[in-house]
């Protein structure tokens, strides 16, 4: 099985301890070592370039529309640029601070194909933020941009008809949304064990720092396709917990 994988990422703001580039550095070197996974990341800049497996795209960062604009322009490069795309089984568009175990997600991939779009889980629209301003679009099911998982045919179908999308609404939505009002002939899809995906608990004590032997235990008795991390408090934790992690699972450490 061939997977494209295409990671969201940005700049860390110059005042805030965020990591993304030392979390870009940390994917980088485990993605690699799949030989079945192509891994673009993608972010604006001040310039057009590709350039070490990075795609800058020229553009301001922002929530909305921003996210949405430079992941569009992303599918439509792989779609375009990419000359061997279409022996890609799969497109997967995650984001900078998520881990994904490849060899675990084509196991799955394998037992429960993706018949047009999923994701890691399934969440149902029922609240404002992100582009939502009222009820309209309650009730939607849509996969988080953690994990979005594309077939071929989807993934031509956002691409081609992206002068559909709401682009007041955050990218995960939207596609979610533009899929509900012109495919309602499709059924979303997430993994058959939501426990498969998981927000990384944190690691961490002021007193003892970073509790190794419990990471390792973590990752070692887990199951988990998807390791979602989001310390709120400070990004450094997640920085640190994802370069543990991803030595752990390169036998490293």
């Amino acid at each position: 099985m061939k997977l494209l994988n295409l990671v969201l990422f940005s700049n860390s703001h110059p005042e805030a301890q965020e990591g993304y580039e030392e979390m870009q550095k940390t994917l980088a070197k485990y993605y690699a070592s799949y030989p079945n996974v192509k891994t673009i990341f993608y972010k604006y800049s001040n310039e057009d370039k590709f350039e070490d497996n990075i795609l800058y795209i020229k553009g301001v960062e922002s929530l909305v529309p921003g996210v949405l604009e430079k992941t569009l322009k992303t599918f439509e490069y792989a779609l375009n640029e990419i000359k061997e795309f279409d022996d890609y089984d799969y497109i997967i568009r995650t984001n900078i601070s998520s881990i994904i175990n490849f060899k675990l997600l084509e196991e799955e991939l394998r037992k429960n194909p993706i018949k047009f779009y999923g994701g890691g889980h399934i969440m149902n629209l029922s609240w404002t933020g992100g582009g939502i301003t009222d009820s309209t679009w309650y009730g939607t099911l849509f996969a988080p941009g953690t994990c979005l998982i594309f077939t071929k045919e989807a993934f031509r179908f956002v691409v081609k008809n992206q002068h559909l999308i709401h682009k007041e609404i955050v990218d995960d939505l939207a596609i979610a949304i533009l899929f509900r009002e012109h495919r309602p002939d499709i059924t979303i899809q997430a993994f058959k064990n939501r426990e498969q995906y998981k927000a990384t608990p944190i690691f961490y004590t002021d007193e003892l720092g970073f509790n190794l032997t419990a990471i390792k235990e973590y990752v070692q008795k887990n199951n988990i396709i998807v390791y979602r991390n989001r310390c709120y408090n400070c990004r450094l934790v997640d920085q640190i917990q994802m370069r543990l992690i991803v030595d752990i699972l390169l036998n490293i450490i």
